[in-house]
């Protein structure tokens, strides 16, 4: 799902688009998951009450220390997509 900032009146650290992406997808924010690497778009992510992912985030990023997970690179995740439709994130 991409929500650009067209599609919103307010853009990141605000949470609307993250916000609007859950809408959209017919989700609960909390069941979603943000991967961000700037450090407005954690704030975003984090704001909406998505999980979030942090993938070569800056150190001094605010409150990096709620995110859920911090990586330095993608490799690092494995998605896997379950026969029932869960999706599994290691």
């Amino acid at each position: 799902m991409f929500v650009t900032a067209e599609r919103v009146k307010r853009g990141k650290p605000e949470p609307d688009a993250y916000l609007l992406g859950a809408q959209l997808l017919g989700l609960a924010p909390q069941e979603c998951v943000v991967v961000e690497d700037a450090p407005a778009g954690v704030l975003s992510g984090l704001a909406a009450g998505c999980h979030v992912i942090a993938v070569n985030a800056p150190a001094d990023t605010p409150r990096l220390n709620e995110v859920d997970l911090v990586l330095h690179s993608l490799e690092q995740i494995t998605v896997t997509k379950q026969p029932n439709g869960d999706v599994i994130i290691q």
